[in-house]
């Protein structure tokens, strides 16, 4: 399929490819222009033909939004003539958008303007995998400090999530140290409570530092109880091989299962794990048969989820070990958002 001349988006300086933009690697780029209906219909077009030929578990939706530098008059985006006459229409304006923005109070609404399309788009996205393939999964990658997110990449992802569009949120937390990812991990599972998994996103490969970073990263983000973790970017990681075995003798020693799979699934990759650190667990051996048999119990019933949160919790209560009750507590978690996410895809 081919795309219009018109489609492209137009920079505050008038031209159409990203040249001076201060991150860096998107320069060259050419963007679609998000406030374009013709546009949203290619975008989902694509996405359709995705989803309709091919078995994919999800979409993971990346660059869902504006360039970057839109804090930054000079580098601000969004300067098609569709855009700019909807925005004038939808205000009351008159006169060239570009001078209008100069004024605090109209950059403020042409940023809500800008926002409302990239929200429009994720609403699309939602309802086409809904009525094409509603079994799997969407995730997102998104910029972790929402402020910066919205006013520099018209993502306003917190509405997404509100709105029951996102089953993973995966926040970008690319950041040197460890208290920046606590922090991201803690809003991020306060903001999702049972709305969607809560998966922080760590870069591998930031300014050569140690490759244990990566490990202490993990780490924290696991003690602030983030469902699970994504590493950016693979070809780096491939890369690092201290990184890789840093990696495997220790957050991944187990193979990993994700925490909105088949519940069944999480619960026998949980017995394994217990089974493997119970000499390690400090806990009475018959307490862990026990708990082996209930899980075992909750597996063969093949329950609805309604049902395995009920087990779980009286599973819970007559465990008085705080360590296993910490870790029943993160299945229960899991079947709540996917018995929670389930049901918003019925009633969407």
């Amino acid at each position: 399929k081919h795309y219009k001349d018109e489609w492209h988006l137009i920079n505050y300086d008038g031209s159409n490819v990203q040249g001076n933009n201060p991150e860096k690697n998107e320069n060259d780029f050419i963007w679609l222009d998000p406030a374009n209906p013709e546009c949203l219909d290619y975008v989902l077009s694509i996405y359709k033909e995705l989803i309709t030929n091919y078995e994919f578990d999800g979409l993971n939706l990346d660059y869902v939004r504006y360039p970057h530098g839109n804090y930054d008059i000079k580098y601000s985006s969004g300067y098609t003539n569709y855009a700019m006459n909807e925005f004038k229409k939808i205000n009351n304006l008159s006169g060239d958008v570009r001078k209008l923005v100069e004024d605090e109070k109209i950059m403020n609404l042409w940023t809500e303007y800008r926002c409302s399309k990239i929200t429009l788009l994720m609403k699309e996205i939602r309802k086409l995998v809904n009525e094409v393939k509603p079994s799997i999964f969407i995730s997102m990658s998104v910029c972790s400090d929402l402020d910066y997110a919205i006013k520099n990449k018209m993502q306003n992802w917190k509405v997404w999530a509100n709105n029951g569009w996102i089953d993973l949120t995966l926040p970008m937390a690319y950041y040197e140290g460890c208290s920046e990812i606590a922090n991201a991990t803690k809003e991020l599972v306060e903001f999702n409570k049972d709305k969607a998994f809560s998966y922080t996103g760590i870069m591998c490969m930031m300014d050569n530092l140690p490759s244990m970073l990566v490990v202490r990263q993990i780490n924290t983000l696991l003690e602030n109880n983030a469902d699970g973790y994504a590493i950016f970017q693979l070809h780096d990681l491939l890369n690092r091989k201290q990184c890789q075995l840093n990696l495997r003798y220790s957050v991944n020693r187990f193979k990993s299962v994700h925490p909105h799979s088949n519940i069944n699934i999480v619960l026998k990759a949980f017995k394994k794990e217990i089974k493997e650190r119970k000499e390690y667990l400090n806990v009475d051996s018959n307490i862990i048969i026990t708990l082996l048999n209930d899980i075992d119990s909750i597996i063969t019933k093949k329950a609805s989820l309604e049902e395995n949160i009920k087990q779980l919790k009286a599973i819970k209560e007559k465990t008085n070990n705080s360590i296993l009750k910490k870790e029943i507590n993160k299945l229960i978690r899991y079947c709540v958002v996917s018995n929670d996410i389930n049901k918003r895809k019925k009633l969407l």
